[in-house]
């Protein structure tokens, strides 16, 4: 088995669209994949998609899938899960050993289009607790799992002990007129993001932010829009995901903290 199989990428807001883009590229090279998300009935089909297929990229074994159910606003919610994926996936054949070396923070929710006058303190409040304090809560979780490996910091390396990637979006750069909410929360992310790395780079631990500037193909999108445009201009999720896996494995002489993606026909 590849080193890959023993090192368990724990995804959450794995649900349809990017999240499950990553599940799969991330799987497809040996990494048992953790998917978390308020919805398991979904969860669990994607899950079971991904394990009825044993063969990933080059032939490696892909690594196992499982769905838990979990509320990203809440810590108790978060800790229970993080306390059951080694032993789950332990138990799996080929993932003997497994530990927890990435933590991806994909989250849905808090995007509120209206103007200030119009949006309602509880959408603030919403949207700062899927987006900052989900980020903030999983972000914790997933340096205390890797801390708590035995290999942690036992010898150089030139390779992060393990990862926290979190999505970003064009708002976590700029208040764009009718979303003060959205942006609110997804700047307070991306803050995270960079009080993070600066704290854990020097340990071995790679945060890298993802800022998606672009609208993705999803069923939800293609209905919304329909599936007239030009091939490219929509942002695929396994392309996505790709570069997702490219910044996880960089070497630690030249770490990306922040990455801007987009389709090439899009205005920036």
């Amino acid at each position: 088995m590849p080193p890959t199989a023993q090192q368990i990428v724990v995804i959450l807001g794995a649900g349809p669209g990017l999240g499950f883009g990553l599940a799969k590229v991330f799987s497809s090279v040996g990494h048992p994949v953790a998917l978390l998300s308020r919805s398991l009935p979904r969860l669990e089909e994607l899950a079971e998609q991904l394990n009825s297929d044993p063969l990933g990229k080059d032939g490696v074994v892909r690594g196992r899938a499982r769905a838990y159910q979990v509320d990203a606003t809440k810590e108790d919610s978060i800790r229970s899960a993080f306390g059951r994926f080694e032993t789950d996936f332990q138990s799996e054949k080929g993932h003997e050993g497994a530990r927890v070396h990435t933590g991806i923070f994909n989250p849905g929710g808090g995007f509120f289009m209206s103007g200030l006058l119009e949006t309602k303190p509880e959408q603030l409040e919403s949207a700062f607790l899927s987006q900052t304090m989900g980020g903030f809560l999983f972000s914790r979780a997933v340096v205390e799992a890797i801390k708590s490996r035995p290999d942690f910091g036992a010898k150089p390396s030139e390779e992060a002990f393990g990862n926290i990637l979190i999505s970003g979006a064009t708002a976590s750069l700029r208040g764009s007129k009718k979303l003060s909410a959205f942006a609110a929360s997804k700047c307070g992310l991306r803050a995270i993001a960079q009080s993070a790395a600066r704290e854990f780079h020097p340990e071995g631990i790679h945060v890298a932010h993802f800022i998606i500037d672009g609208l993705i193909v999803t069923e939800r999108t293609d209905k919304m829009l329909g599936t007239n445009y030009e091939s490219g201009t929509r942002m695929d999720t396994n392309d996505i995901a790709q570069v997702y896996l490219d910044v996880s494995r960089q070497k630690k002489s030249a770490w990306t903290h922040e990455i801007d993606l987009r389709p090439f026909s899009e205005t920036f």
